[in-house]
């Protein structure tokens, strides 16, 4: 991830050996994108680059037919096909390519069902669960990372696709980690759009490098993450315009986008209704709406409710499990608390003074989530600086052809979009808040049935659920927290591909989506010579070539052929055709030969001089290493001798003169964690009589980590163990083993190592 207004980046990459030799490689980036003059080179690069992750452990299967009973015998044929495949991490991904290269998608087919497995032992589990659900006729969903979809009446064929897009509060660290990993040519059509797109997604704080990973580091994390509501306002945007152009790249087209909060901003951005996001990004650097009016000492709020400096704002906003009548009621009795968002019938957001806010959630006698890094919004906090809202919101607006784009605050979507019409509708919901409720509904009555959600934590795909309940519809998020973003983005093409979506897969599966295996050959007509050209020229710094040594030129150097050339005592740069590019001159370096030819002599016999001082070194500690031993060996048999002859002369007081009277006690023996018996059991018996009754699922599992068995069991128990249990976050173990004598591994009684 990069800036592009930075320039290239370049890294050093350094390398010591132990004799003491050192290499450094200076690397730069080249821009393919902006090198329009070979198209087919950027094509070829842009093959090679895909997947750099590899094959996944998942894969997506697709199975068609025009009657339930077609759809069983096709299921029935899968099966067969799957059994040649193994259970190896692999098999799946590679076994979901050729099932969709032999089963090409049919969208005239009236059925689907899609599974998603991660070996070929769940597939088959899936395969018996689907027909029966075929059989009788059951909606399937996946729930979970892996699973069935079926859909016995398929709603895509007649409803309509909208693009739903999250507001703030659903930020995660860890947010589309793996996007970018996976499909990484998105991330990089996004670069050759905009100058600054790594301070657009923020990668340093949703995706945080670090050097420790102690435990705790996640509520580190999260907390610089939300410090500065710049964060979650650049990530999320950003974010959603991630999502939008992975989905759309497998020809998913919208027919509507629904904006929840600062989602409906994401929504114009991603969709191209407002093309610049580097704007926004500017407008925001310049602005103090998001530092010190609408959040840090939140003055705008201070100026309305007339709270004196030296008082906390204190502002917060939590979701709450109660209608609006109700709500409503509540808060007439608290001034400074707010109903900001309908959700559903049966959940609200609220938001104002801290004490207030907890004074109406107990008053309603509710559960309620509290939502972090949300801004004084939705409410007349906002009201002192609307007019800087709205310019802030002010871009330039086009209409894409075909995509109706609804307003939360005018609940419907309005004919055409335009500049005033957009920016009105932003402002309107940071004044007054607004009904996702009612515009979910008027979307589904305008005939949208498919509802993709374009951001993390699937929360509006909940509300979309509840709002619609069995109406027939289908929410899928394309980012959930806690699960393998590739996982989720299978899902969603598989529902998609169920609900009789048109999808085309072969983005996912076909010969394009992977890199071509690179094979190199011989040119026998140019002296089995491979030239490669990628980028620009390499670095070829010049060789010293003043104080040239006297010494002897080494036998390795070929004779070069030396042509008169001017005396010189410089290197001279000058303008050298460059017949590696395409590119018509080059700066590099002219050397004399003779100089060139002397230059290397001079650096070898520099190194041949360095190797023969570290043998030098080596060998004079290895002989004051071994005159040392010598002389602890002549004291300790010296010291036994007296020793001896103290004893047999019955010499007590020399004996204990030879023996020091303050010997330490040895330490008393450890009690182990787990003893030898436990670690069998863990080895070839049961987890949960092991690690307790919480791991008892472990033991149906038909693969789990365990110890070796025998003869490979070189744990003799288990002394300590730290972490947290269950928690999969970091921990140690300490282990003992004891070496008896007869030891299979020992060779000549030692062991080889």
């Amino acid at each position: 991830m990069r800036n592009r207004k930075d320039g290239h980046r370049s890294a050093c990459v350094g390398s010591i050996t132990k004799d003491g030799n050192c290499t450094h490689v200076l690397l730069e980036g080249f821009d393919y994108y902006l090198d329009g003059n070979h198209p087919e080179l950027l094509r070829k690069v842009e093959l090679e680059r895909k997947r750099p992750l590899g094959l996944n452990s998942a894969g997506l299967f697709v199975v068609e037919a025009d009657h339930p009973e077609g759809l069983i015998a096709r299921l029935d044929h899968l099966f067969l096909f799957i059994r040649k495949y193994s259970d190896d991490q692999d098999q799946m991904e590679t076994a979901a390519c050729q099932w969709h290269a032999e089963n090409p998608p049919d969208p005239a087919k009236k059925y689907a069902v899609s599974l998603i497995a991660d070996n070929s032992f769940n597939l088959g589990k899936w395969i018996k669960e689907a027909k029966k659900s075929v059989a009788e006729g059951k909606e399937r969903k996946i729930n979970g990372p892996f699973g069935i979809k079926y859909n016995p009446e398929p709603v895509g064929e007649s409803g309509d696709i909208a693009f739903v897009f999250p507001g703030s509060g659903n930020h995660y660290v860890g947010m589309g980690r793996k996007i970018g990993v996976t499909w990484p040519e998105v991330l990089r059509k996004m670069d050759a759009e905009t100058l600054r797109l790594k301070t657009q997604l923020v990668p340093d704080r949703f995706v945080p490098s670090r050097l420790s990973w102690k435990a705790g580091w996640e509520s580190e994390a999260y907390q610089a993450l939300i410090s500065d509501p710049l964060n979650l306002i650049f990530g999320q945007v950003a974010h959603g315009c991630v999502i939008s152009n992975l989905t759309r790249s497998f020809s998913i087209r919208p027919a509507a986008v629904i904006g929840y909060s600062l989602g409906e901003s994401a929504g114009y951005f991603a969709l191209g209704a407002w093309p610049d996001r580097g704007l926004m990004l500017e407008r925001l650097e310049n602005s103090n709406l998001f530092q010190t009016e609408l959040a840090g000492p939140c003055n705008a709020a201070r100026k309305i409710w007339n709270i004196p400096p030296s008082e906390d704002v204190d502002w917060c906003a939590a979701t709450v499990n109660q209608n609006a009548d109700t709500v409503k009621r509540v808060l007439r009795k608290f001034r400074q608390a707010y109903l900001l968002i309908i959700n559903t019938p049966n959940e609200c957001v609220i938001g104002g003074r801290r004490p207030q806010v907890e004074a109406a959630i107990k008053r309603l006698g509710c559960d309620a989530f509290f939502l972090e890094g949300v801004i004084t919004v939705h409410c007349d906090a906002a009201v002192p600086v609307k007019e800087a809202y709205r310019k802030l919101h002010s871009f330039s607006t086009f209409q894409p052809p075909g995509i109706r784009f609804y307003s939360c605050s005018f609940e419907k979507a309005p004919e055409q979009i335009t500049e005033k019409s957009t920016s009105t509708s932003v402002l309107n919901q940071a004044l007054f808040g607004f009904n996702f409720t009612t515009t979910v509904q008027q979307a589904y009555r305008d005939g949208t049935r498919i509802f993709l959600e374009m951001g993390p934590h699937a929360s509006c795909s909940r509300m979309i659920d509840a709002i619609l309940e069995d109406l027939p519809h289908v929410a899928i998020p394309a980012c959930i927290k806690g699960e393998d973003d590739y996982l989720t983005i299978l899902k969603l093409l598989g529902s998609l591909r169920a609900e009789r979506v048109p999808v085309e897969l072969d983005a996912l599966y076909g010969k394009q989506a992977y890199a071509q295996k690179m094979h190199t050959r011989d040119i026998q007509k140019k002296g089995r010579e491979i030239i490669l050209h990628i980028g620009w020229n390499p670095s070829s710094p010049p060789l010293p070539i003043s104080g040239i040594p006297d010494i002897k030129k080494p036998q390795i150097l070929k004779t070069i052929p030396v042509y008169p050339q001017p005396k010189t005592d410089a290197i001279s740069p000058v303008l050298k055709k460059n017949t590696l590019s395409d590119h018509p001159y080059s700066e590099s370096f002219c050397e004399p030969a003779m100089a060139e030819e002397y230059s290397y002599a001079s650096v070898l016999g520099q190194v041949q001089e360095n190797i023969s001082a570290i043998a030098g070194a080596h060998e004079t500690f290895l002989t004051f290493s071994s005159q040392l031993s010598m002389a602890f060996a002549e004291a300790v048999e010296f010291q036994t001798t007296l020793l001896e002859k103290a004893i047999s002369d019955n010499d007590t007081e020399a004996v204990h003169t030879l023996i020091p009277r303050n010997v330490p006690k040895p330490p008393l023996p450890v009690k182990p964690a787990y003893s030898r018996e436990m670690c069998m059991e863990f080895a070839v018996g049961s987890v949960a009589r092991v690690l307790g009754p919480e791991f008892a699922v472990v033991d149906s599992y038909k693969a789990r980590v365990r110890l070796p068995d025998e003869p490979l069991m070189l744990v003799d128990r288990i002394l300590s163990v730290t972490g947290k249990k269950a928690s999969l976050g970091s921990g140690s173990l300490v282990t003992e083993h004891d070496v008896h004598p007869g030891a299979w591994y020992l060779d000549g009684n030692r062991v080889p190592v």
